[in-house]
């Protein structure tokens, strides 16, 4: 409708992936379940029992601890904002927008199915090389309920979370 007119979505240029594979069920801990993948303000997040501590990692990523193995969440809110809208520039005289802060299907799904080549490169290699983020699956964000134009703009755009085990970052010195 009107309101999603002047909305940009990333297009790569290249053709779609088909799922690469279905990522390690195995490792879809609990933990990352039993509520939103979403970066909060420590004083908002006490308010949710189930939230995870865990770290900052650029804009729309974040890094989690859980049960001694570190997982990487790649769109999980544009720093503790939630998803907001950008202006991104003009297209024929019009500011056009954008929705940040988290993956689309899409992207979670190329993002996801790269790693995994890039991993069974890395082993296939046979030097023990690691690769740094291994695809586990993909979380699909549920618009909230009650309509929120700040954290939670232009709710018929789904939104996803790219999950990864990964073995460090760099901005905690790995």
């Amino acid at each position: 409708g009107d309101a999603y007119s002047d909305v940009i979505m990333p297009a790569v240029p290249a053709l779609d992936v088909v799922r690469c594979g279905e990522g390690d069920d195995d490792v879809w801990m609990e933990e990352l379940s039993t509520s939103p993948l979403m970066k909060l303000p420590a004083t908002e997040a006490k308010v949710w029992p189930s939230s995870l501590n865990g770290w900052a990692s650029g804009v729309r990523s974040a890094l989690v601890m859980i049960r001694g193995q570190l997982y990487r969440l790649k769109g999980c809110g544009n720093h503790e904002e939630g998803f907001i809208m950008a202006t991104n520039g003009h297209w024929e005289g019009a500011e056009v927008r954008s929705v940040r802060g988290c993956c689309f299907e899409d992207t979670a799904e190329r993002e996801l199915c790269m790693s995994g080549k890039v991993e069974s490169v890395l082993k296939a290699a046979g030097m023990g090389l690691v690769c740094g983020n291994s695809p586990v699956g993909s979380y699909a964000y549920e618009a909230p309920e009650e309509p929120d134009d700040v954290r939670w703009p232009l709710p018929k755009i789904q939104r996803h979370c790219a999950l990864f085990r990964t073995v460090g970052d760099r901005r905690m010195g790995d």
